[in-house]
């Protein structure tokens, strides 16, 4: 490297390098009750172009980006309105920039392409540990209205990131098998992978991996190395910490509108060349009767599975049909189904 910073753990491996580092900054993360819509203006953002909206936690909110009349992105969360008032659920946003305008303070830095990597106004999610899962379910649920499936729920009991937000980025095995995955369950002290398969294929499967990062809560470490603070002191780089490096925010991947349906989204560049780990955001609704005696409710969730180096499957599956006779005429939606933006990062930086 013949320019740049560049920092690292205690035992020499490479942490952070500033000419390779991808545009990114992390912006914060915004949280619009369900019965809310909001729109958020972000200083030091130069319109809603350079924006990146990933979903944290499925809500019941449709998401835009643009700009206010004094030039700053905006954040535009709008609450949609199921018949049943209590169904509206809270969204959580990570929002990230690609492009900043800085004070003509503090320590800001970019990378080899102009774009900003490290910031005086805002943090970096910390990287907090990888959480593997065991091959034996936990429990086993048959998916009778949707046959053949079962859903092996694999639980791994850990403390990491409790009490504070929390973004987990998955590393999917690749497998072309009727397998298909779902895991943004968090606790405070587990975490939940769901697999939905035929029960001839339970434990012929792989697990994924989670990798979890902390958008909150930030606190500097002790020892050595560098660290940059905003002007409220709040601490927003830290040398000897795990970071979220991003590769890219690919917005390719969506669920289908039916069930029965897999969409197939093949020559994503973004997972080419390294062995990535990607944001999967959640998606699911359901329909049911508003008054009894007709008390019918289905509920529908979208699922995910990786089938080469470069390709995501995605499908719906039936996880609830109560069979009451009735007419279908309520319902919420949970989360967005097209055009999903991901953060996508390579998991050789984390411990592979």
């Amino acid at each position: 490297m013949s320019f740049g910073l560049q920092t690292f753990d205690t035992g020499g491996d490479l942490l952070f390098s500033s000419p390779d580092a991808l545009s990114g900054i992390f912006l914060g993360v915004y949280t619009t009750t369900g019965s809310a819509s909001a729109t958020y203006s972000i200083t030091g953002i130069p319109g809603g172009a350079n924006l990146r909206v990933l979903q944290v936690n499925p809500g019941s909110h449709d998401t835009a980006v643009g700009t206010d009349g004094s030039g700053n992105g905006t954040l535009i969360v709008t609450a949609r309105l199921p018949a049943a008032p209590a169904a509206r659920l809270s969204s959580v946003h990570a929002v990230f920039a690609i492009s900043t305008t800085e004070p003509d303070f503090g320590v800001n830095i970019t990378n080899s392409s102009g774009g900003r990597v490290i910031s005086t106004l805002y943090p970096y999610p910390e990287f907090l540990g990888k959480i593997t899962f065991s091959t034996t379910p936990t429990s086993s649920v048959q998916m009778f209205d949707d046959f053949p499936y079962w859903r092996y729920r694999h639980t791994t009991a850990s403390t990491l990131g409790d009490g504070r937000t929390r973004m987990v980025l998955w590393k999917q095995p690749i497998t072309s098998a009727d397998v298909w995955f779902q895991g943004s369950r968090l606790g405070g002290t587990s975490y939940d992978c769901d697999i939905y398969c035929p029960t001839s294929l339970a434990g012929t499967y792989a697990m994924p991996e989670a990798y979890l990062f902390a958008l909150d809560g930030f606190t500097p470490s002790a020892g050595f190395g560098l660290q940059v603070f905003n002007a409220a002191g709040a601490l927003t780089f830290d040398s000897a910490r795990g970071l979220l490096l991003p590769t890219s925010f690919p917005s390719q991947i969506g669920y289908p509108t039916t069930t029965g349906t897999i969409n197939q989204y093949t020559g994503i560049t973004a997972l080419q060349g390294f062995t990535p780990a990607y944001s999967i955001p959640g998606f699911s609704f359901e329909q049911y009767t508003v008054a009894p005696p007709n008390t019918r409710n289905i509920r529908t969730e979208g699922l995910s599975r990786r089938t080469a180096q470069d390709r995501i499957d995605t499908k719906l599956i039936i996880t609830l049909d109560s069979t009451d006779p009735g007419t279908l005429s309520g319902g919420f939606v949970r989360g967005n189904s097209a055009s999903l933006m991901q953060v996508v990062v390579d998991t050789a930086r984390y411990g592979g």
